[in-house]
């Protein structure tokens, strides 16, 4: 898991860089349920969103949220009052 995870924030360094950044899905569980249980799974989330989350915290503070399910979820705070997400506040990363 640590070669997907480590891929998946290439993927989003590469998304933040081209300005696709505004409502993506990262490590989605169901792409992964085959291989991995759903334990080692959720420790991916854990690990992908605290990389993503130092990233935004350092470079882009107070720009977006990240979620975490089934998926790491990064969000645009504009695209969660869009969406009208009622506690997207909690989850912006400042």
């Amino acid at each position: 898991m640590n070669y997907e995870v480590e891929d998946q924030y290439n993927v989003f360094i590469k998304d933040v860089e081209t300005g696709l950044l505004s409502h993506e899905l990262y490590l989605r569980e169901d792409e992964y349920e085959d291989e991995y249980s759903h334990s080692v799974i959720d420790r991916g989330h854990v690990l992908l969103s605290e990389r993503i989350r130092k990233y935004l915290h350092d470079k882009l503070p107070n720009q977006y949220c990240v979620f975490v399910d089934w998926c790491v979820r990064v969000m645009s705070v504009e695209m969660a009052e869009k969406k009208n997400i009622s506690n997207y506040k909690n989850y912006i990363v400042k």
